[in-house]
Order: C-alpha cells, then structure tokens, then sequence
C-alpha cells in the first residue's frame, strides 16, 4: 500500500481504482487488506475507488493461463536433458580420474535441473532433481 501511494503521488495522480479483496473474513485477523489500507492512508489529495467482482471473498488465486503452454518440443528436450542428462554427466565424471570435485560436481547436476526446467517446466525438472541427487548420492 505504501508503494502504491508514493508511486500515485509520484506521478500526480488523483483517483487510484482498486478491485475488492478476494481474502476470506477470517483472514482479516491478519490486518486490513490493501484495499483498505490504500483508503485509509490515501489522504484529501487522492480519491480511492474500490470495485467489486463476483469472486469477493471467495479466497481464491488469480486464474492460470491457459495459453502460455510449452511445445512438445521442448517438453521432450526438457525430459532428456532432465533424465538422461545426469546419467551422461555420471557416466563422464566416472570415466575422469581426478574429478572437478564434490561442490562443482553438484553444480553439474545442478546446471542440469536448470536446463531441465527451462526447456521442459516443473516436471521434468522435479525429475531431474531427483535423478540427480540420486546419481550425486551414489557418485
């Protein structure tokens, strides 16, 4: 709420329009929402609106984009990397005789849940994190 009101005042705003909360009553123990607060603090130099909606106290999240979904392309490249990455990355680190030692070798695998993650999204780099630290564990 405090930055809200620097950044209106900043810019000489008049009018701040804010949607209703979509906190639960008893999630007010916790403080006034920023609704509120804005209101409150705003102060003679700006006028605060308050809008309603049809999920006001409803308690729940903002909706998921449906149209930000990821190719198969890179699902199945976040895969690979995600799961056969750590098994080339042991299979190498296994064949050098002096390797890069224990914290670059779990920034290796590291790298790879990254990678993972990046190309594929959250379940082929849980994947990876798990097939990663069980070759690190055995390694």
């Amino acid at each position: 709420p405090a930055a809200l009101l620097e950044f209106a005042r900043g810019v000489n705003a008049t009018q701040i329009v804010l949607g209703s909360s979509r906190r639960k009553t008893w999630q007010y123990i916790y403080g006034p929402g920023v609704g509120a607060t804005v209101a409150r603090e705003s102060g003679p130099d700006l006028d605060v609106h308050i809008v309603t909606h049809g999920e006001v106290a409803k308690g729940r999240g903002l909706p998921i984009a449906r149209g930000a979904r990821l190719g198969r392309a890179r699902i199945i490249s976040g895969w690979l990397v995600g799961v056969v990455g750590p098994v080339l990355l042991s299979l190498l680190l296994r064949s050098l005789e002096s390797g890069p030692g224990l914290a670059n070798d779990v920034l290796l695998f590291l790298f790879l849940t990254v990678a993972a993650a990046l190309l594929g999204g959250l379940r082929p780099a849980l994947a990876s994190a798990a097939v990663g630290s069980m070759l690190l564990n055995y390694w």
